[in-house]
C-alpha cells in the first residue's frame, strides 16, 4: 500500500510540473499584454490594436523585456482578432535593418519578416485569428466565412503580439528611425 501512495504523490508533482511549464509562457504573455494595454488606453498605454513606439535606446534600468537591446528601438501592439483580421504593412526602410515578429500567446513565433523582404518596397501582412464558434448543446462548428483571397498568417489564437526591432546606429539617426515607426 505505501507504494501505491507513493506512486500517486509523484504523479501529482509530475502533473503540477507539467501544468507549470504548460502555463507560465501564457501567463508571462498575459503579464507583457496587461503592461502594455493597461485599463484605460493613454500617452504610455495604446490599447490593442495599435503600436507603441520607443523613442529612445534602451538603458540598463529598462526591463519590460529580458534583455533589450542598446543597438535598436522597439514598435509594439497586441492585436486582437475576435472580430475579424487585420491587416499590417510595413513602410520601406531604405536599408535599415528592421526585424518584424508576430507571436502567439505561447511565445511561439508565427511569422517573421526581416530585412530585404521590407527593403524597398515595404510588405504587408493579412493576419487571420480563428474561425468564429457557435453552436449549441455540446456540439460547435465554425461560423462560415469567405476566406481571405491573398497571401495571409494564421494566428492559432485571438491574442497575437507584434513586435518591430529597428536598427539604430547613432543618436543623430532617431528621426530617421521615427520617421519609419
Amino acid at each position: 500500500l505505501a507504494g501505491v501512495a507513493r506512486a500517486a504523490t509523484d504523479d501529482l508533482k509530475s502533473a503540477a510540473r507539467e501544468g507549470w511549464v504548460y502555463g507560465l509562457p501564457i501567463m508571462e504573455m498575459a503579464r507583457l499584454r496587461a503592461a502594455a494595454i493597461g485599463e484605460r488606453p493613454g500617452p504610455d498605454t495604446p490599447g490593442y490594436n495599435s503600436f507603441y513606439h520607443s523613442r529612445e535606446r534602451a538603458g540598463p534600468t529598462d526591463r519590460v523585456m529580458s534583455a533589450p537591446e542598446a543597438d535598436v528601438l522597439y514598435s509594439s501592439a497586441w492585436i486582437d482578432l475576435s472580430a475579424d483580421g487585420a491587416r499590417i504593412d510595413l513602410p520601406p526602410t531604405g536599408g535599415r535593418y528592421v526585424c518584424f515578429t508576430l507571436f502567439d500567446m505561447y511565445g511561439n513565433a508565427i511569422e517573421t519578416v526581416e530585412g530585404k523582404e521590407i527593403g524597398a518596397h515595404g510588405h504587408s501582412i493579412d493576419l487571420v485569428g480563428p474561425a468564429a464558434r457557435v453552436g449549441a448543446y455540446g456540439y460547435s462548428a465554425p461560423v462560415p466565412r469567405m476566406p481571405h483571397m491573398g497571401p495571409s498568417v494564421r494566428a492559432p489564437g485571438r491574442w497575437v503580439w507584434a513586435l518591430a526591432r529597428i536598427h539604430i546606429e547613432r543618436d543623430t539617426d532617431l528621426t530617421a528611425v521615427h520617421a519609419l515607426q
